[in-house]
């Protein structure tokens, strides 16, 4: 094959190439079909193998700049040949950077060897999602395995970029159950950069839901203890009737009043200890904001055992407190904690405080579920996004 001239042509092939290394294929270019019967050997574009020293291509791809006339000798350079002299891939995938919408020589030649695997792909005329849509479906019969995150960062390159939707085809690769285990942990990763790939994360979460979040595993700290509720949590939160909220609440139970029992479950265990402090403090948080009096007072109680704790301390807690490797004085301010407003007056204290229209819990659940160094910085967030939640509520009662 001719090197290519034209920029289209190029670029496809080296997106195709890139595409078959994402896909952990050996690829090579300009690889030899045949024999040379004078000058060069017949050769296709792009050719990829299961690894590398095999003698001959699962995958072929013949790009064409243009769809000429020329174009139905490459076929012809592989499917003439008898298989002891060169095996039929698995499939052929004969790519047109422009045009050939108006030509026959398209259809004439899908006609001809459409039985042995082969199609055209009118990349100038919007079917390069098919190519690749194609391509995974094909790699999909020798493989179970996909990197969703380098697909996407393939995909949203200038090789691809304009030419193919890649939400799309990453929802394609996880519809063909391509590294199942790992989909919705990628689709996190890959919406906390690129948040208009939420919806597919949801929509993911939603079908995993049905099976009991069997393939929702992540390898993060929090993600691996704590990922159905805090994914339950985030779209809980974020739906917009009542009927749709009730279902993601429904399958974790009460997720607030979970939370308040834990806490309380912890502060009987360990007693009166500094250890036990930022339990109590969120307790406090959680129970005002609840309403829930019986529990903030029992908070209360227990935080005003410790006299040297700063007022500070009870309104921004530590986020993360370790009775392993530390003493009070390494998590918590010098102070005197005389008093704690009752519950009303507290809540409204916090509300004042906390209160932010823009707070984005889908940053926050994303990133709790992807980043284990989120533990230590995510106090002012967690109680910015409970306040904030309370607060609008509250602007929602009063507006009706």
């Amino acid at each position: 094959m001719a090197d290519h001239k034209l920029p289209a042509g190029k670029q496809l092939i080296q997106g195709i190439a890139q595409l078959g290394s994402v896909l952990g294929y050996h690829v090579e270019k300009e690889f030899p079909v045949d024999e040379p019967t004078y000058g060069e050997s017949p050769a296709v574009d792009v050719a990829w193998f299961a690894q590398k020293g095999n003698r001959f291509p699962l995958f072929i791809f013949e790009v064409e700049s243009k769809a000429t006339n020329g174009m139905t000798n490459n076929p012809l350079k592989v499917y003439a040949q008898e298989n002891r002299a060169f095996e039929k891939p698995l499939f052929f995938f004969h790519v047109v950077a422009q045009g050939g919408g108006n030509s026959s020589r398209p259809r004439n030649l899908e006609s001809q060897y459409g039985k042995n695997n082969y199609r055209i792909y009118l990349v100038g005329t919007d079917s390069a999602n098919d190519l690749i849509k194609d391509v995974l479906s094909q790699h999909a019969r020798v493989r179970n395995d996909i990197d969703y995150i380098s697909l996407y960062q393939l995909l949203i390159t200038d090789l691809w970029l304009h030419k193919v939707e890649h939400p799309k085809l990453l929802m394609h690769a996880a519809s063909l159950e391509l590294s199942k285990i790992n989909v919705i942990s990628s689709f996190v990763k890959i919406s906390r950069n690129d948040i208009t790939m939420f919806p597919q994360l949801v929509e993911l979460i939603s079908k995993d839901s049905e099976a009991d979040f069997e393939n929702t595993t992540f390898e993060s700290y929090l993600g691996s203890q704590w990922a159905v509720p805090i994914i339950t949590a985030l779209l809980c939160g974020l739906s917009e009737n009542i009927n749709e909220s009730r279902h993601w609440s429904s399958l974790d139970e009460d997720l607030c009043l979970e939370f308040i029992n834990v806490l309380d479950e912890t502060l009987d265990k360990v007693g009166v200890c500094w250890g036990g402090l930022n339990s109590a403090i969120y307790l406090l948080h959680l129970s005002a904001a609840t309403n829930d009096t019986a529990y903030f007072e029992k908070a209360k109680r227990y935080l005003l055992e410790f006299k040297s704790l700063s007022e500070e301390d009870v309104l921004s807690p530590p986020s993360c407190v370790s009775v392993m490797d530390g003493e009070f004085e390494d998590y918590f301010k010098d102070g005197e904690l005389v008093e704690i407003q009752d519950c009303s007056d507290f809540s409204k204290l916090c509300k004042e405080r906390y209160f932010r229209e823009d707070t984005c819990i889908k940053d926050m659940a994303l990133r709790a579920l992807d980043d284990d160094l989120y533990i230590f910085k995510w106090s002012s967030e967690l109680l910015g996004a409970l306040w904030s939640s309370v607060a609008n509520k509250a602007l929602q009662r009063t507006s009706r």
